[in-house]
């Protein structure tokens, strides 16, 4: 197969249904899985410390796999696929957080295709901003 015919089968998206099984592979769009983080609305002072620290943890995943788009090398992957697991391991002691990040781990597969296609973007915003329709 060649790269382009692999590509070509890929879906990146927010994780709605509509887009499960309409391609071979099924990536998941990064910036949607953070925005996910903004919904929560901690009470708690801790959990709001806790809240914030969070997704800088995860911005500076993402820039990780980004740079690992732009030079993949087999070694890096597996240091990225580790530090995913232990990322996405955290217990915060908020619940509604941690119930969140235990979610996201269990999208690692869909949100970690980029280390297998590192040709692909990690998110999908340019194609849902050209979908929509000018004001």
């Amino acid at each position: 197969m060649k790269k382009d015919e692999k590509t070509d089968k890929i879906v990146i998206s927010d994780d709605a249904r509509e887009y499960r099984e309409i391609a071979v592979y099924h990536a998941l769009c990064w910036i949607h899985e953070i925005r996910l983080y903004k919904k929560l609305n901690p009470l708690i002072d801790y959990h709001r410390v806790q809240l914030k620290k969070f997704p800088t943890r995860v911005w500076a995943f993402y820039d990780l796999l980004d740079r690992f788009r732009k030079n993949p090398d087999e070694e890096e992957k597996g240091k990225l696929e580790t530090e995913f697991d232990e990322l996405f391991s955290i217990e915060t002691g908020y619940e509604e957080l941690d119930k969140r990040i235990a979610l996201t781990k269990k999208k690692k597969e869909e949100l970690l295709l980029v280390l297998r296609f590192p040709e692909i973007p990690l998110h999908n915003n340019p194609a849902e901003l050209a979908l929509r329709e000018p004001w």
